[in-house]
């Protein structure tokens, strides 16, 4: 995958489709988002840049919009609590397409941690590179850090949980889901063990 797939230009009207699959991983319906709709966000530091933010209806996608450079750009997070805060908010019918090995590691890591909340780091500009993801639980006190450019695999894998400065790397969807999992047990261990 490129790194601009990232990316959808918006049309005149400040429309762009959101692609989707259903759980079969079938085409499905794309949905059609605008820019109007969404809500803006605040630069700090950066006044000149015009960014907003909204989650497609159907597949619960985040897409960040930049309507003075008409492009819309997609992000994968994750947090039942966010989502839950959302209005009128219904469980996603589909899936946003493409998926992603990120896509993969977040839903396998899902149903053994159901606290688990997933943030992408989010730049400023559209052509940045924001292929950081935080893996955290609410009970754990520093976050598992995940970096790839494309959402795919290898990744690289930061966690407190390893001694010294080590960097491991996941080349596949299951090293990356055995990875942050053993993190997460191994972390809780040391904090049960101090209490």
């Amino acid at each position: 995958m490129e790194a601009n797939d990232w990316t959808s230009p918006l049309d005149d009207a400040g429309n762009w489709w959101c692609e989707h699959t259903n759980s079969h991983g079938e085409p499905a319906p794309p949905t059609q988002l605008n820019a109007a709709a969404a809500q803006p966000e605040h630069a700090p530091g950066v006044s000149s840049v015009r960014r907003s933010r909204l989650y497609c209806p159907d597949c619960g996608t985040l897409w960040r919009v930049w309507p003075d450079q008409y492009l819309a750009k997609y992000y994968v997070t994750y947090s039942a609590e966010e989502i839950s805060s959302i209005p009128s908010w219904q469980p996603p019918r589909f899936r946003h397409a493409p998926t992603r090995d990120i896509d993969s590691i977040i839903a396998a890591l899902q149903e053994t941690f159901p606290t688990l909340a997933v943030t992408q780091w989010q730049y400023v500009f559209p052509a940045d590179d924001d292929g950081i993801w935080w893996f955290d639980l609410p009970e754990r006190k520093n976050a598992i850090q995940l970096e790839s450019w494309s959402g795919m695999c290898p990744f690289s894998v930061d966690s407190d949980a390893y001694s010294g400065s080590t960097v491991r790397m996941a080349e596949t969807v299951e090293a990356a889901v055995h990875l942050i999992a053993e993190s997460f047990t191994t972390v809780s261990k040391k904090n049960t063990t101090l209490d």
